[in-house]
Order: C-alpha cells, then sequence, then structure tokens
C-alpha cells in the first residue's frame, strides 16, 4: 500500500516507513503519531513513523490513524464517504477526495472559490495562498462547500468539453504490434471504450491539440487481427480503429475509471503502443 488516501490526510508506506501529512487542524493526529515514536520533519511538514520501533506493522499503524479520523467525524461523515466516493473531476485544473479524514479539495490558482475556502478555514491574511485544500470533516461546512462541488463538476466538465468536442466522431486507425491475446487484454474489442495518455494521441493523430485532461476516450469501433497495410514483413500485429465518443460518454467513462483509481482496467495506450504512421479523418 504505497499510498494511504483518507482525504485531509495521506500516508505514504514503504517497508518500515510510514511518512504522514496532515494539516495542523488535525492536532488529534499529532498524539497519534507519538504514540509510534514518529518524528516531525519541518521541511516536509510531515510526521515519519518506524513501525517496528514500537513493534507494530504498517498496517497496524494506519489502522490506528484512521480509527482516530472516524471516531472525530461528525454523524453522517461515512455516509458522506460513501456517497461521493465515486465523484472525481477529469481535468487536471480541479480534484477532490474524500475520505476518513474529510475532504481534499483542488482549484485553479486565482479561482474565486479560493478566497470561499480561505474564509472558512479561517485562514491569516488577506489572500489565500493554496489552491490545495485538506479539510478535516467537522470543518467542512455543507452550504459552503456542496455548492461549491456542484460547481467544481460543471466547470470540469466543461473542460473535458472544450478539449474533446471538437473531434468527436473523428477516427484514427493503424496498427500495434501486439499478439490478439494481447489486445484483448488491453480492451481492445470493437464496443469498447478505451482510454490514452496524451503521449498516444500525439504519435497517431498528431493534429490534435494538447488540454489538461488526465485522458482521452476512444470507443474501438474496427479491429483486424493482422497488420495493416505497409507491414506484411510483421509475424504478428493487430490493425484497429479508434473513435472520439461524444463528450457525455467520453466524459463518463474517464470519470469512472478515475473515481476507481484504474483498478479493475486495462493500462492506458501511450506513445509506444503506436507503430509507425496512423490515418485520421474527421466525421463526415
Amino acid at each position: 500500500m504505497p499510498t494511504v488516501d483518507f482525504g485531509s490526510v495521506t500516508l505514504s508506506v514503504d517497508a518500515d516507513r510510514i511518512e504522514v501529512f496532515f494539516p495542523f487542524e488535525h492536532g488529534e493526529l499529532r498524539g497519534t503519531s507519538k504514540r509510534f515514536k514518529g518524528q516531525f520533519n519541518g521541511d516536509r511538514k510531515s510526521w515519519v513513523i518506524i513501525p517496528s520501533l514500537t513493534k507494530n506493522t504498517e498496517e497496524s499503524v494506519v489502522e490506528a490513524f484512521e480509527k482516530e479520523l472516524w471516531s472525530h467525524a461528525p454523524n453522517g461523515w461515512r455516509e458522506a464517504v460513501g456517497k461521493f466516493s465515486a465523484f472525481a473531476c477529469v481535468s487536471k485544473k480541479y480534484a477532490i477526495k474524500f475520505g476518513a479524514g474529510g475532504l481534499r479539495i483542488t482549484l485553479p490558482d486565482g479561482h474565486v472559490a479560493n478566497w470561499t475556502l480561505h474564509e472558512m478555514m479561517k485562514r491569516k491574511g488577506r489572500q489565500p495562498r493554496e489552491t490545495t485544500w485538506n479539510i478535516p470533516a467537522r470543518d467542512a461546512n455543507a452550504k459552503i462547500v456542496m455548492p461549491l462541488i456542484k460547481r467544481m463538476a460543471d466547470e470540469d466538465k466543461a473542460v473535458f468539453e472544450k478539449a474533446t468536442e471538437p473531434y468527436v466522431g473523428r477516427t484514427t486507425k493503424g496498427t500495434l504490434h501486439l499478439h490478439p491475446e494481447e489486445a484483448d487484454q488491453l480492451g481492445l474489442v470493437v464496443g469498447n471504450m478505451v482510454f490514452a495518455e496524451f503521449s498516444f494521441v500525439k504519435a497517431a493523430d498528431p493534429t490534435i491539440v494538447p488540454m489538461p485532461i488526465h485522458c482521452w476516450p476512444f470507443l474501438v469501433t474496427a479491429r483486424t487481427d493482422k497488420p495493416g497495410q505497409g507491414y506484411d514483413e510483421l509475424e504478428y500485429g493487430v490493425e484497429i480503429t479508434l473513435t472520439y465518443p461524444e463528450t457525455g460518454k467520453g466524459h463518463s467513462a474517464v470519470r469512472k475509471m478515475i473515481a476507481a483509481n484504474g483498478e479493475g482496467y486495462p493500462r492506458r495506450l501511450d506513445a509506444p503502443d503506436v507503430l509507425g504512421k496512423w490515418h485520421s479523418r474527421n466525421r463526415r
């Protein structure tokens, strides 16, 4: 478990070493850190715990922090975490994460909501100096936070639509140097939605403009289990046609994949998957 995310609190877990990050509002965690002989790192503003010093395991330390966080959460918070566990932002401008500790919100620099959260968290100074806000559950004022989440969702979706709408229906076709069973493992089956890094998009369809979204969705609309034209010398290969989907379907698919942190999904397509020159065209 390399990183355990409790919303406003994160634990970076390695072999017999845990680094805990939490805002000063989570004062109750200082006692938990000291109980495991944690040492404060002022440069990184974190607590470093060596579980073996107190004859504990990484798992038992993580469980102790989670238990402490839930004990300070207000009534109804566990239900809220369950409700928003599937919420995810698809653009790189926004992020939100609910967990046992509270929630973490990331906004663009200069966004008006940074001032709203600056006041809610009673930060010093006339102007906000943060764009990522770690908010303990007990400090999350629903009358402020819920309208903000709705606004974030709308603005985040607008970023995705701006990025992908011009290419709806456009196709890109080329050869992947894969065995058919490898293509199956990547989800490259007709009718499936697959996801790609921008490096793949840039290699396969160089005219596409880079945009601040986490990944690009594609519908698999055709597949032939042999190399495409010009690659007769290859012993094996798969010729594939990918189509840029409607923005609504693409947004929903990407959001679900990110909310699941990619678990249960094939890896994203990347630049090394592109063999030679691909051919793209707009919808007629």
